[in-house]
């Protein structure tokens, strides 16, 4: 697993005298050994979408992170690199942290170019892929959906005149854009 959160509970259980072990049970270990990458970036948001941490680490290390001083709530543990994105749900309580859903990973496209095209590559696990290009003055020149599991694809882009453009790539709730330019 990509990351463990201690949970109280398991802290009284460990001891008689549960304020004690308070600190440790309001922790998050992250473990990164298990990303392909040497950095990963995590970052902590509250329900509301409010940052409470934002950090690049390298992969490798155990990194713990206290949250004793966090207000009980809501949060999402967002983990990625240039490849993927997971993202962990997770409840602060009184006195402990649980786990409210499952690991969700959502995959980045990979993107090239190579002369007059460009190709994506991209595991959308069943969700619906919107793929469009804009030009300077985000007028849209081409738009597809795509409701496959995996996309890849070349666009010619050899017809396009001179100019700066964006080739956007929705999935799920998130948007990825590469700028191009062709002269």
């Amino acid at each position: 697993m990509m990351f463990i959160l201690l949970l109280a509970a398991f802290a009284m259980q460990a001891s008689n005298n549960p304020g004690t072990e308070l600190e440790k049970a309001k922790s998050l270990t992250i473990e990164t050994h298990t990303w392909k990458s040497e950095n990963v970036h995590i970052q902590i948001r509250q329900a509301d979408g409010e940052i409470v941490l934002d950090e690049t680490v390298r992969t490798g290390n155990l990194r713990k992170y206290n949250l004793k001083h966090l207000p009980a709530g809501q949060y999402v543990l967002e983990m990625s690199d240039s490849y993927r994105v997971t993202e962990q749900t997770f409840t602060i309580g009184q006195l402990d942290v649980q786990v409210s859903a499952p690991v969700k990973t959502t995959f980045k496209p990979v993107i090239a170019r190579k002369g007059n095209a460009l190709d994506v590559n991209l595991m959308t696990q069943g969700e619906e892929a919107f793929i469009t290009i804009t030009d300077q003055a985000s007028e849209t020149l081409f738009a597809e959906k795509c409701a496959k599991t995996s996309l890849h694809r070349r666009y010619d882009i050899s017809r396009l005149p001179a100019g700066s453009y964006a080739l956007s790539i929705e999935v799920g709730d998130r948007t990825y854009t590469e700028r191009f330019s062709k002269r």
